[in-house]
């Protein structure tokens, strides 16, 4: 009797151990596969959502920069206003004589007198240097200092580089600007 019950469990035991071996390997050849499968697709997943996150935060700057656009677009022509075309020498003259009348003065002429290129500098690029003469008869201190003044406000860009004064005797001033002022390409 007792040899039929050890029979018994040899075979219960054998039956668990077989189940155990059979876990095990299943464990191996199924599970673990399935669990590197899960693990990869986990990581593609946070890549992923990684990415997403960067593409949304560009597609926020680039909404900002979508509604900055008209204002930029503004900037641009009062710039291209600023920045007259090559050769533009007639309208330069009309403002500034405007200027010196308005100021009491008289203007003689604008003669331009260099045209450098400006560097390679790709912000730049396309724009040229003009250095101008301007003649000026003004009929005091205060007429040329209210011509300067006015010429800081005016719409083309003039940077008075040099300024030459000689008063007569009887007081009015003959004025010599070099001035120098940009042009863009047409």
């Amino acid at each position: 009797m007792v040899k039929e019950q050890t029979g018994r469990y040899s075979y219960a035991i054998s039956v668990a151990a077989a189940t155990v071996v059979i876990l095990v390997v299943a464990g191996l050849f199924v599970v673990k596969p399935l669990w590197d499968t899960v693990s990869k697709m986990d990581k593609e997943k946070k890549a992923k959502a990684d990415t997403l996150t960067e593409m949304k935060r560009r597609e926020t700057v680039l909404l900002s920069l979508k509604d900055k656009e008209e204002q930029l677009k503004k900037d641009s022509e009062t710039i291209s206003n600023a920045l007259p075309t090559q050769g533009d020498i007639g309208r330069l003259f009309i403002q500034l004589d405007s200027l010196a009348t308005a100021s009491g003065g008289s203007l003689k002429s604008v003669a331009q007198t260099s045209n450098t290129a400006t560097s390679s500098d790709s912000s730049v690029a396309g724009i040229t240097e003009q250095t101008y003469a301007i003649p000026l008869d003004m009929p005091t201190y205060f007429a040329l200092k209210q011509f300067i003044t006015s010429s800081e406000a005016a719409l083309r860009l003039l940077s008075i580089t040099n300024l030459k004064i000689d008063v007569s005797d009887a007081g009015k001033m003959s004025v010599n600007i070099i001035a120098k002022s940009y042009a863009r390409s047409e």
